[in-house]
């Protein structure tokens, strides 16, 4: 992960890119990443991303990714995402 922000409900979280960590399996083409992110009023939440690449869409990776993720009042919620997957040299 590079940079980003994380959208739950109407809380935009600004994602901590120095301090996420993940991993990628090439034989099973899984991945695993987490890390902590920023809501807009100072509030901490943190992320396990899981994916499973699904397909091939321009140039990138499509995969779906499942979430749980601890929110800024301590709330647990589950998201589900279909995301791409881009090489950056």
């Amino acid at each position: 992960m590079l940079s980003g922000t994380f959208q739950v409900g109407y809380v935009k979280y600004l994602v901590d890119v120095t301090r996420w960590q993940g991993a990628y399996n090439l034989e099973t083409h899984t991945s695993v990443y987490q890390g902590p992110a920023t809501a807009p009023n100072g509030g901490a939440g943190y992320f396990t991303l899981y994916g499973q690449d699904t397909g091939l869409s321009n140039g990138g990776v499509l995969a779906h990714v499942y979430c749980d993720f601890t929110g800024e009042y301590g709330a647990l919620w589950h998201v589900d995402m279909t995301t791409i997957r881009y090489q950056t040299n």
